[in-house]
């Protein structure tokens, strides 16, 4: 059985995944042990919100790397289209294929969506600022395209200040 993060929130384990990155690697939430994780859902390749949202964070990924956060998206597109996306735009992000939507729904990102005038099932925008030692720190829901990179980065930086003051 699967344990939803929104029911079990911020302070827990993430909950682990296993998926081929867009090199066909497999990928675990244990490669990333140790380091500071920044995960986020999204619907899908090469429409030009997605572009732009994960162009974003390409736009900052040295100064996630400074941060020693890793930048991770996953959907439900597949590894021919993760690679073709990524060239396009020239993405410095890792993308996950996620097919079975295994990760997308341990970590609540498929769901009831609206539109001005509809309402469908599908992937939601979510970002999680995972801490080096696995545990959710944050969790966005409210996303918004042209400013969220940025959030997570200023987000990611206070999380880590407050632990540095911890010690």
């Amino acid at each position: 059985m699967t344990a939803l993060v929104q029911k079990i929130g911020t302070g827990i384990h993430a909950p682990d995944f296993r998926l081929p990155n867009q090199n066909e690697e497999i990928v675990s939430l244990k490669n990333f042990s140790g380091k500071w994780l920044v995960l986020f859902f999204y619907p899908r390749d090469n429409t030009p919100s997605c572009a732009r949202f994960i162009k974003h964070f390409s736009d900052h990924i040295e100064e996630f790397e400074k941060l020693q956060a890793a930048v991770v998206g996953i959907s439900r597109n597949t590894v021919k289209s993760h690679v073709n996306f990524i060239q396009k735009h020239d993405l410095q992000c890792m993308l996950l294929s996620d097919t079975e939507r295994d990760a997308i729904k341990k970590y609540n990102a498929w769901g009831i969506k609206r539109t001005d005038d509809a309402k469908f099932v599908g992937v939601k925008r979510t970002t999680y600022i995972i801490d080096p030692n696995g545990i959710i720190r944050h969790r966005f829901t409210d996303v918004k395209i042209a400013t969220h990179a940025n959030e997570v980065l200023e987000h990611l930086q206070k999380l880590q200040k407050e632990g540095t003051s911890n010690r």
